[in-house]
């Protein structure tokens, strides 16, 4: 079945939340009228089986519909960030999808100028297209839709998250994308009971297929948060499923983190979180500390311990990769670190072991999707070792849009460059492959150094980069720590100290922390560091311009 076929028997409603006493609601008979409305804007504007329909708008309902109504054409769908400025990150991503996906439509809520090709031609999202603003028109109005196409035929133009370079496109089918939210939806029991909230961009592979298309396939009511309401507030979000009494909402382990800090005001507000049966974790690393302060700050507010589900995906498998079922807590594994960094093994030991670290389960492979863990060589490792972790499945592309990274697709397989190993049937992921650190037989995760950082200095999530580059001038390979804050710089016994307890903690020797003044580094759409970006401009110094940089020899430490 195709998704536009799913919206005929919708019975439930589409919700935008504006606050504890606005919620904007389309019932599905309204959400179905506005789709035709929409469809037939669109078919009348020349779009056709085979088109690329961007979007670049904030979250709302009638983007939502003017999404389907682009499916009932025929088209594959887009959805772009919008640009926030002129010069700003967030044109750059606009325009690098722009090209990237080269859609022929564009429906949005601002007017770009200049900035848009004149091939692509623009939608108000504010006002369904009609007669007189289709220049495209061919045949008569009114076409019988949804057209029909094939399963697999392309759906989604999704964007890589570009957390370690320049996007790449993943051309989703029909197909590909009802067979990951079946899977995914069966894993968490999905019932026509559940209610779905999700503050996530629609931009994001999570946002977008984790919660919208997770609503449409399976008849459940959706309330949609605007992502930059959860961004000036938090707090939002748990009032919308306290207020809702929903049940499944994704999020990134950052934004638990971010929630746990305001226990008191949602004990305050006498919230209800007794509703929340299935909460994803993922789009990030997951740590163990992070999920137990959430779990433990909610718990007067009704969180079930089962809640917290950390499951491993991403958008070259549509959404989700792995997933915990339903009912159990989540599963740490208290392993030895330096096991894990010299050998590559995973040895477990007591969790109070003076090297004990405690890596989180992401749970097994959803049905029809196989993952299993290679050498560097390709060759495949048995479980408890550490390597890089490949997938294959129904829904795991098999190709980029544009061929990018073709030694990546080997014989049905993806190389996901992840770092992790598998036990007992599941996988846990320590690292990716283009951010992890190397020294001294040492390996470790840039994410691991930059929370040992965030810890000691007390910081929030984005303040901290770590990475290493290979300075040619000195013909070797530098570790560097980048943090930004507002208070200034440190003076270099700060700085050493910082070093030396990620020495202590890590295991891994560190060239140079520097301190920049206050500013968020880039970012990728989901939130997560481009720690190439970061590299890049740093050694063009545009970082340590106004760092207090201290370094030092490694040997030393």
């Amino acid at each position: 079945m195709l998704l536009p076929h799913l919206l005929a028997s919708r019975t439930a409603a589409v919700n935008l939340w504006h606050g504890r006493n606005t919620l904007e609601t389309w019932d599905a008979s309204h959400l179905r009228g506005r789709v035709a409305q929409w469809a037939t804007g669109l078919y009348d504007l020349g779009v056709r089986p085979g088109s690329v329909v961007a979007t670049a708008a904030p979250t709302s309902l009638e983007l939502i519909a003017s999404l389907i109504a682009a499916w009932y054409c025929g088209a594959a769908v887009t959805v772009l960030p919008e640009p926030v400025g002129a010069g700003t990150a967030g044109e750059h991503r606009f325009l690098e999808g722009l090209e990237a996906t080269e859609p022929e439509f564009l429906i949005t809520s601002k007017d770009f100028g200049a900035v848009v090709p004149e091939s692509v031609t623009v939608a108000d999202l504010a006002r369904v297209p009609s007669v007189a603003s289709a220049p495209h028109q061919t045949g008569p109005r009114g076409p019988c839709l949804p057209v029909i196409t094939g399963s697999r035929s392309v759906a989604l133009l999704q964007l890589t998250s570009g957390s370690t370079g320049r996007s790449k496109v993943v051309p989703v089918t029909h197909e590909m994308l009802l067979a990951n939210c079946q899977a995914s939806s069966r894993r968490a029991a999905i019932n026509s009971a559940d209610h779905m909230v999700s503050w996530l961009p629609l931009t994001h592979d999570m946002g977008f297929s984790g919660a919208f298309v997770h609503a449409l396939v399976n008849d459940i009511e959706l309330t949609l948060i605007p992502t930059e309401q959860f961004a000036r507030f938090p707090l939002c979000l748990l009032q919308a499923i306290s207020h809702t009494r929903a049940t499944l909402s994704p999020n990134p382990p950052s934004a638990y983190g971010i929630l746990a800090r305001f226990s008191g005001r949602a004990i305050a507000e006498n919230l209800d979180l007794s509703t929340w049966r299935y909460a994803w974790v993922g789009a990030e690393p997951v740590f163990a500390n992070i999920l137990e302060r959430f779990e433990t700050s909610m718990r007067p507010v009704g969180l079930r311990s089962n809640t917290l589900k950390p499951s491993y995906g991403m958008a070259e498998a549509v959404v989700a990769i792995t997933a915990p079922a339903s009912g159990p807590p989540w599963q740490g594994l208290s392993i030895r670190a330096d096991a894990l960094r010299m050998q590559g093994l995973a040895i477990p030991c007591d969790r109070g072991s003076p090297d004990a670290i405690v890596l989180v389960s992401n749970g097994p492979p959803l049905d029809g999707i196989d993952v299993k863990v290679c050498d560097d060589s390709g060759t495949p490792l048995p479980d408890g070792h550490q390597g890089v972790l490949w997938a294959r499945g129904a829904s795991v592309l098999t190709r980029y849009l544009n061929g990018e990274d073709g030694s990546r697709f080997v014989n049905g397989w993806y190389e996901t460059g992840d770092i992790g190993f598998l036990w007992q049937g599941e996988v846990y992921v320590s690292g990716r492959a283009k951010d992890l650190i190397a020294r001294g037989g040492i390996k470790i995760g840039a994410r691991e150094i930059e929370c040992v950082v965030e810890e000691v200095l007390g910081l929030h999530y984005g303040r901290v980069a770590a990475f290493s580059y290979c300075d040619h001038v000195i013909s070797r390979e530098r570790v560097i720590v980048l943090i930004s804050r507002n208070s200034g710089g440190s003076d270099a016994a700060g700085s050493r100290e910082i070093a030396e307890i990620i020495t202590r903690t890590c295991g891994i020797q560190i060239d140079e922390v520097s301190f920049c003044g206050p500013g968020h580094f880039p970012r990728t759409t989901s939130g997560k560091l481009r720690r190439s970006e970061i590299r890049q401009r740093w050694e063009c110094g545009e970082f340590r311009t106004r760092s207090s940089a201290h370094q030092y020899d490694t040997l030393a430490l």
